[in-house]
């Protein structure tokens, strides 16, 4: 954050919105991420993916429901 300039900085400001866009276009787009997630986990050459481990696993299925 020091780098933009601090919490209350103009580039702060603009990084917080771009950051919004970016998951609300991701959100369009969210069931398709979602099945990607889970054939990538139940699939034959299975990927750990530890972001998605336990209580985070349960926040992409409540989304998706």
């Amino acid at each position: 954050m020091q780098v933009m300039g601090g919490l209350g900085s103009d580039m702060f400001e603009y990084f917080k919105i771009l950051m919004l866009r970016g998951l609300i276009a991701a959100r369009k787009h969210m069931d398709k991420i979602v099945s990607l997630v889970e054939i990538m986990q139940t699939g034959v050459f299975t990927v750990t993916i530890y972001c998605l481990l336990s209580e985070k696993r349960i926040i992409i299925i409540e989304c998706s429901t």
